[in-house]
């Protein structure tokens, strides 16, 4: 459920104009799909046993309550860092 948390972040944070891209296509979802499975994916994995065990339980939460405010602040990042040509 990490992963699944982890790929959404990447994916929307990093890449969010291929998002974009392939829905004008009629291809794929949009960026709200996206944040719903990854915020879902923190949840559960919060749940888990050994995300306790870890001390991750809280950590997980979080991420999972406030995936789109962690979505937006990794768009601002690579748009600086790693699109710099690109940035607005």
């Amino acid at each position: 459920m990490v992963h699944l948390g982890n790929y959404a972040l990447w994916l929307t944070g990093l890449f969010p104009d291929y998002i974009a891209a392939r829905r004008l296509r009629k291809a794929g979802p949009d960026v709200s799909y996206y944040e719903t499975l990854g915020s879902r994916g923190f949840g559960l994995a919060s749940d888990h046993v050994l995300a306790h065990q870890y001390g991750l339980d809280e950590v997980l939460r979080t991420a999972a309550e406030r995936f789109p405010a962690l979505r937006s602040a990794l768009n601002g990042v690579s748009g600086r860092l790693l699109f710099p040509s690109f940035a607005h």
